[in-house]
């Protein structure tokens, strides 16, 4: 039996070395084990606590409130629209022969009842008030309702007559030919030939001498004819001096026709107040008219009948928008409208909230029915109740000290909570 004391020192040493080096690699295993484990433990734990602290951050965050401002300003429907100034009554002036003096200008100026419109082979038009047109010759002896008129008018003019209403006689002649005596004109007998001194009796007004106008002044609509030229027929027009407004506005505007029917303030250089009355005209037609293709458009559409309950078809609904609603219009309070043109584009005022209202963004307002509020961004609850709302805005009062132009108020969430 060997015991160490009879192995060589050498041999011990060099036994223990190799043990000590097989035994290295195994401890290193272990340590690395436990330096990854514990790098892991490490990890989990920061990640654990970034995700910690993140939702803290998000618990503790101020929500974000859409808020919107209370204004003093009106909410209001306006459209643009033209007004157009018409004559109530329009006439056509005829002549036949050689114009000898220059006519009545297109001036704009009035032209009183009495006046001489044009002169034609020297003999007078002369304008004077009636609803009966002139028809005829009239000579002594003649009866009727345009007798009538022209012994009014001689009347009026300051001349006497003691006739029978509606007959032409004496003093009815003779105030025809003091009348033309006075204007320079030389008086004849119902067929146009010259009348003496001597026959005043036998004064007469012949075909197309006179124009009966149903309205006084008049104005010219062009000049009635220049000296030299030959007529033929129509030498002018004549209108009243009278007119209507009328509001012209495009449709696809108004939500429908009727929609202006009332009043409203009509706004150029100063604002004025008007009433908007029926529509004119055809509304079918609007539909029904169509354009070219130089953009002008067609006369295919019925100008008669009241088709005002027609709808447009869909192959109609793509020129609604370039047509236009007509409608009546007149002043409140008999001011005259400052429009000197024919026509000028104004804006119209459909519905306007009222003068000591505020306003406000529409989806500001909270509640339903009566019970209506605005939360103020303090959370204050401001009552109020609505005026007139359109395009997005509305008009509202309130008794509420919070309740003034400037004050921010909060939005409703979009789930609609208030």
């Amino acid at each position: 039996m060997t015991t160490s004391s009879d192995i060589p020192q050498d041999q011990i040493a060099t036994t223990t070395h190799k043990r000590k080096n097989k035994a290295l690699p195994g401890f290193a295993t272990i340590l690395l084990a436990v330096l990854l484990v514990a790098a892991l433990i490490a990890g989990t734990s920061v990640l654990t606590l970034g995700v910690y602290t993140m939702r803290q951050q998000q618990q503790t965050s101020p929500e974000i409130v859409a808020t919107t401002t209370i204004s003093g300003a009106p909410v209001t429907n306006t459209v643009s629209a033209t007004l157009t100034a018409v004559a109530s009554h329009t006439q056509t002036v005829t002549a036949q022969g050689t114009v000898t003096r220059d006519g009545v200008k297109a001036d704009g100026q009035d032209l009183p009842e009495g006046t001489v419109l044009a002169v034609i082979d020297e003999h007078p038009i002369v304008a004077l008030q009636g609803n009966v047109p002139a028809w005829r010759s009239i000579a002594p002896g003649s009866s009727g309702a345009d007798v009538s008129q022209l012994q009014d008018a001689l009347r009026r003019l300051g001349y006497s007559i003691w006739d029978t209403a509606g007959t032409y006689g004496q003093s009815t002649a003779a105030a025809w030919y003091h009348f033309l005596s006075a204007h320079g004109y030389q008086p004849t007998d119902a067929e146009g030939n010259t009348v003496a001194g001597d026959a005043i009796a036998n004064t007469g007004v012949p075909k197309n001498t006179v124009v009966f106008a149903p309205l006084f002044p008049l104005r010219a609509a062009n000049q009635c004819g220049s000296a030299g030229q030959t007529a033929t027929g129509t030498i002018c027009t004549i209108t009243s001096s009278e007119r209507t407004w009328q509001l012209s506005i495009a449709a696809g505007i108004l939500e429908s026709p009727k929609d202006p029917i009332g009043k409203h303030a009509f706004n150029q250089d100063s604002s004025i107040t008007g009433t908007v009355g029926e529509q004119i005209g055809d509304t079918a037609n609007m539909n029904a008219t169509s354009t070219t293709g130089d953009g002008t458009a067609s006369d295919d559409a019925n100008q008669s009948g009241d088709t005002s309950q027609q709808s447009p078809t869909q192959d109609d609904a793509g020129d609604q928008a370039s047509q236009t609603l007509t409608y009546g219009f007149t002043l409140d309070d008999g001011k005259s409208i400052p429009v000197t043109a024919t026509s000028a584009d104004i804006t119209v005022t459909i519905a306007t909230s009222a003068k000591d209202a505020l306003s406000v963004d529409a989806v500001a307002i909270r509640g339903s029915g009566k019970k209506l509020w605005l939360e103020a961004k303090n959370g204050t609850h401001i009552s109020i109740t609505t005026d007139y709302c359109y395009a997005g805005r509305c008009s509202f009062t309130s008794n509420a000290s919070k309740a003034k132009a400037g004050t921010v108020v909060t939005l409703p969430k979009q789930d609609g909570a208030a």
